[in-house]
């Protein structure tokens, strides 16, 4: 799987708006939310609300999550260590 957050656009009235995405380059699923935020805090809520309980359901382990290593990423490793 792979993950990556990108920017949509500016929305009056709501500010700036981030695609959090994390695809199965396996199988080509896409799994992914908008959050007002480029923080972990998104990242992390697509992988637990929608990404982890699909593959429970399906019997699937999930091995491995790549990303680009961005502050965001990082700042969750380290305060997950």
């Amino acid at each position: 799987m792979n993950q990556n957050t990108f920017f949509v656009d500016s929305f009056k009235g709501a500010g700036q708006v981030y695609m959090h995405v994390v695809v199965d380059t396996w199988c080509s699923y896409a799994f992914g939310c908008m959050h007002l935020s480029k923080q972990t805090e998104g990242a992390v809520a697509v992988l637990h609300n929608d990404v982890l309980p699909f593959y429970q359901k399906h019997k699937l382990i999930v091995e491995n999550i790549l990303t680009d290593n961005g502050r965001g990423v990082l700042r969750y490793r380290s305060a997950s260590v």
